[in-house]
């Protein structure tokens, strides 16, 4: 998804982006779930106790892969995408939401009758870019009338 977003036709608000950060990013942004899995709202853990658990997470990813394997990298932007501190960061982050909405689409299209509107409510206000405001607008298009 980061490589379709970055590599689409360029708008005011994406101009300058740089595709291989957008796939990098996106591909460590998640990487401390496979230490503490997929914490969602409905494990009912607080976000303060679920970015502890992540940060420990990283912080073994880091000392296990050490700095000649990129621990210290993998590290670095990880937080980089935590912290929304780069255009960069705050795309994949959009991305990421989005991805989450693809998915309840087709649960819904998949499971009839399943009501999945409180993911679509948790977004939003989240898509600041024209681009993914047009994405999430054809997922709403195609999704079944509840």
């Amino acid at each position: 998804m980061a490589f379709v977003f970055g590599t689409q036709e360029k708008t005011d608000d994406d101009d300058g982006l740089d595709v291989q950060k957008l796939v990098t990013l996106a591909l460590v942004h998640d990487i401390s779930e496979c230490i503490v899995g997929d914490i969602t709202p409905h494990c009912g853990v607080s976000k303060e106790e679920k970015n502890r658990l992540e940060v420990e997470a990283m912080r073994t990813l880091k000392e296990t892969l050490g700095s000649d394997m990129g621990g210290e990298t993998i590290e670095r932007l990880w937080l980089e995408y935590e912290n929304g501190s780069s255009r960069e960061a705050r795309v994949v982050k959009e991305l990421d939401k989005l991805e989450m909405l693809l998915q309840a689409s087709e649960y819904e299209n998949e499971y009839g009758g399943v009501d999945l509107t409180e993911f679509y409510a948790s977004c939003d206000g989240s898509f600041k870019t024209e681009r993914a405001k047009r994405w999430v607008g054809e997922i709403m298009r195609r999704r079944p009338v509840m």
